[in-house]
């Protein structure tokens, strides 16, 4: 059975480390700017950190994304199920809208930014999205 709790959290997981190791870099990288009292080794260490947890945010939006995608063809499974069984669709339009997008993301056919900025600017975040997702299915089945 489909838990909505639980593919809220299989989607957010990575995707809270994204914002954490985002942060992380950011505020390194800013420090590695203003701070004149580092040495040239230290700002090498920095220098390394910063490009590590780029990566590894980058790698973390990347299967927050992915994850999605899955959880949207899971869902559809489902509801392909229902129409077969002589059920409406049961699927708002929004998660399959998302579902789409994020497996354009998985497929590389478009890259996680374009997925950001398309969900944030119709949903409000990337948070948001993924709930609507998770959900899956309209309150009422048609």
């Amino acid at each position: 059975m489909f838990n909505e709790q639980t593919a809220i959290h299989k989607q957010g997981t990575p995707l809270e480390r994204h914002q954490q190791q985002y942060a992380e870099a950011q505020k390194l990288r800013e420090q590695l700017k203003t701070d004149t009292n580092l040495s040239a080794a230290e700002k090498t260490e920095m220098g390394k950190k910063i490009a590590y947890l780029e990566k590894q945010s980058a790698s973390n939006h990347y299967e927050s994304t992915r994850t999605t995608a899955k959880e949207h063809d899971i869902i559809k499974g489902i509801n392909d199920v229902n129409i077969k069984n002589g059920l409406g669709d049961g699927m708002s339009e929004d998660a399959r809208f998302i579902g789409n997008l994020a497996k354009q993301v998985k497929e590389g056919k478009i890259d996680n930014a374009t997925y950001k900025q398309i969900v944030t600017e119709k949903f409000g975040s990337e948070e948001a999205a993924q709930r609507i997702v998770a959900r899956g299915f309209r309150d009422t089945n048609k």
